[in-house]
Parts: structure tokens; C-alpha cells; sequence
């Protein structure tokens, strides 16, 4: 995980900031599947929590709800 030099704030739809506040850092991953791969960047808002599920066929993120 590492510090983006300028946090990224960001709005709902409804145009309002969002109330978890702006971007501040960004995780590196590398996604395989088969004879896929893929390295992403994926975004990081303070209390966020993102559980990730790895199944036999697939590889997928998703976000968790309180």
C-alpha cells in the first residue's frame, strides 16, 4: 500500500463529497486466473473493508456491507 501524493476526493452521486472521505492510498495487486494475468491498481478510502474470495474457477473483490 502506498500514500498518493495528493488525496482524491470524491462525490456521490448526488454531488455530495463522500462522507468516508477522499483517496488517499492505492494497493498494487497482480490478478491471476489460468493462463491470465493482469497487475492493477486499486484505490483505498478510509473505512472501507473489502473481503476477497477466491474460488476454484475465479478470482473476484468485492466490497463488504455493515
Amino acid at each position: 500500500m502506498k500514500k498518493i501524493e495528493r488525496p482524491i476526493y470524491v462525490r456521490n452521486v448526488d454531488g455530495m463529497f463522500n462522507k468516508e472521505g477522499p483517496i488517499e492510498y492505492i494497493v498494487e495487486v497482480n490478478i491471476y486466473y489460468q493462463e491470465y494475468r493482469e497487475r492493477m491498481e486499486i484505490d483505498i478510502i478510509r473505512g472501507q473493508k473489502w473481503n476477497i474470495n477466491f474460488g476454484d474457477t475465479m478470482a473476484c473483490l468485492s466490497q463488504s456491507g455493515d
